[in-house]
């Protein structure tokens, strides 16, 4: 009779296109379960690893300010986020424009 289970999911990045940051908004459905998100540019190369670590489960909101894992800013293009939590993975596609 309680709550219904809490559905993990991944929103689209808004604003999508993004001039350099842009919000990704996620459900973590798994109490303190770990959490990665993290953006590849179109080859599969890992940009920026934004998340990983043990999450309250609910919603939850991470800012990619466009840069790379060294700080730089990263090239205009179609990039990849991808969101894990515990059995549940899925990815969206984002445009960056500068």
């Amino acid at each position: 009779e309680g709550a219904p289970p809490i559905k993990a999911s991944l929103q689209p990045a808004s604003p999508n296109p993004s001039s350099g940051r842009t919000t990704i908004a996620f459900v973590n459905a798994v109490e303190n379960g770990r959490v990665t998100l993290q953006v590849f540019d179109v080859t599969g190369r890992l940009v920026r690893t934004l998340l990983d670590a043990p999450m309250t489960a609910g919603n939850h909101e991470v800012i990619w300010d466009g840069g790379t894992e060294k700080g730089s800013p990263a090239a205009a293009g179609l990039y990849f986020y991808r969101l894990t939590a515990g059995d549940f993975t899925a990815a969206k596609r984002l445009v960056l424009v500068r």
